[in-house]
């Protein structure tokens, strides 16, 4: 994983095409911001239109994928798109064709290891 966002950060200046998705977050309903903890809701009505446009792109045999590598330069890359100041950014996909064959295999853990039964914890 740490080898694939090297190579797209190495490489991102060779994509045909890159979207990147802004919110202006005093139109957001942030639910948790009175939580002690960083929110990990706002912004989230963002990504499923992301989703939705990834998945239109491999429908059609265009190579996506979903980074937020640009926040470590927000301030840079909202500069030269001359996305207002209150806005943020919450998304950059860049879209080209695959090389090869497209993504590698995909490995994930286990359902049984990230579903839990009526209690966090509790093995499905």
């Amino acid at each position: 994983m740490v080898t694939a966002g090297d190579y797209l950060a190495d490489h991102l200046h060779e994509a045909p095409a890159i979207l990147m998705f802004c919110a202006d977050p005093s139109r957001m309903a942030i639910t948790d911001a009175k939580l002690d903890r960083i929110s990990m809701v706002g912004g989230g009505s963002v990504y499923p239109p992301v989703q939705n446009l990834m998945l239109a792109c491999v429908a059609e045999g265009i190579g996506c994928t979903l980074t937020t590598l640009h926040c470590l330069r927000e301030d840079d890359v909202k500069a030269a798109l001359d996305i207002p100041a209150e806005w943020g950014t919450v998304a950059m996909v860049p879209l080209g064709y695959p090389v090869n064959k497209g993504h590698g295999p995909i490995t994930r853990r286990p359902v049984a290891e990230m579903a839990f039964r009526d209690t966090f914890g509790t093995a499905w």
